[in-house]
Formats: structure tokens, C-alpha cells, sequence
């Protein structure tokens, strides 16, 4: 969880201190786990990349077999492949199965975009930054 420097309970020195052995990789990604850092760690890339990936097999091999069904703009799996590249995989996973929940019969679609992404969720303080 990436923290501001305020509300981070560990000093710089701890970074890479406490991360476990093998987190870093083969190439030695020192950012992955810097509280302040704005790029993504490592893994959460790579999930998300696989993700998308199979997302994208659905798209272009089992949907056109199925039809066109959804009520929704963008399509769901579109919605999901956004979600995932602007929210990161665990809540635009979870953004996508709210999505899909809501294909039905009784709801009526429509143009439902993705959300917007808050600024700084992890961080809760009231502090200056």
C-alpha cells in the first residue's frame, strides 16, 4: 500500500529493507516499493498485462461467437480492459464484475463509463503534503 511520507510509519533507510528476498526481480526495481513513487510495482504490471491480455482473447475469439449482447457503452469488455488499465487489477477487477452484474434483462444500459481515479486513495491523512 503506497503511503505518504507523513502517514509512512518506516524511514527511507527501510525501503528496500522491507521487502522480501526476490521482490526486487532480476533487474532490481528499487521504485517498486518507494512509498512516494508514482509507477505501479512490478507484479501488479504483469497482472495486469495478463489480464488485459486475456481480456483481449475473449474480445477476438469467444464474443464473436456469442454475439453482440451487451446493453452497455463502452461494450463490458472494454469497461473491464479500462477499468484494469486506470484502477489496477484488483479494483478494476472488482469494477468489472459490478459491471457484468449489472447485465440484464431488468436494467436498462446505456452509456455507464469508467470511473474516474481519485487522486491519492492510500492516502487518508489531513496533513500538508
Amino acid at each position: 500500500m503506497r503511503r505518504c511520507q507523513p502517514c509512512s510509519p518506516r524511514a527511507p533507510t527501510e525501503w528496500a529493507t522491507a521487502a522480501p528476498s526476490g521482490f526486487y526481480g532480476q533487474r532490481g526495481h528499487a521504485a517498486a516499493i518507494h512509498p512516494n513513487s508514482g509507477h505501479s510495482f512490478y507484479y501488479e504490471r504483469v497482472i495486469s498485462h495478463l489480464l488485459i491480455a486475456l481480456l483481449r482473447f475473449y474480445k477476438r475469439f469467444i464474443s464473436p461467437l456469442l454475439g453482440p449482447r451487451c446493453r452497455f457503452v463502452p461494450s463490458c469488455s472494454e469497461y473491464a480492459m479500462q477499468a484494469i488499465a486506470g484502477h489496477g487489477p484488483l479494483r478494476g477487477s472488482w469494477l468489472a464484475v459490478r459491471r457484468i452484474g449489472r447485465c440484464h434483462p431488468f436494467h436498462p444500459g446505456g452509456f455507464d463509463p469508467v470511473p474516474e481515479r481519485p487522486e491519492d486513495p492510500a492516502c487518508r491523512c489531513k496533513g500538508n503534503h
